[in-house]
């Protein structure tokens, strides 16, 4: 739900709304700053207001039977993003996986290092 199929179809003005509501929360957790953001009245107040006026363009701008995602540089642009930002989450819980792993199996973390956290690095 943060992202649209972006291969073949339309895409609704719900399926908008969900996107344009939780893709800024995903990427602010993914980036680990949506805490901060949401410890600050003014950053929260900010990003309420940014997505309320999405979901405005979206009323107002989306024809009712949607939207061909297939030919909108905006949602393949998200798409693309939000996929690096997937990527970005899972290499992180990779490593961290394979890290406490290699702990519990005693492994050096330089080892680890030079070998799967490398991996990681590079993601």
């Amino acid at each position: 739900l943060t992202m649209c199929n972006v291969s073949a179809g339309r895409v609704g003005r719900a399926h908008l709304a969900v996107v344009a509501t939780l893709a800024p929360l995903f990427a602010l957790f993914t980036v680990k700053l949506l805490s901060q953001v949401l410890q600050s009245q003014a950053l929260a107040a900010s990003l309420a207001a940014c997505i309320v006026g999405s979901w405005m363009i979206i009323a107002l701008c989306v024809p009712k039977q949607g939207l061909d995602a297939s030919k909108s540089n905006v949602l393949q642009g998200l798409a693309f993003v939000q996929g690096i930002m997937w990527m970005h989450l899972c290499a992180d819980e990779i490593v961290a996986v394979f890290l406490a792993g290699g702990r519990v199996a005693g492994v050096r973390e330089s080892l680890l290092g030079g070998t799967v956290m490398a991996w990681g690095a590079s993601a």
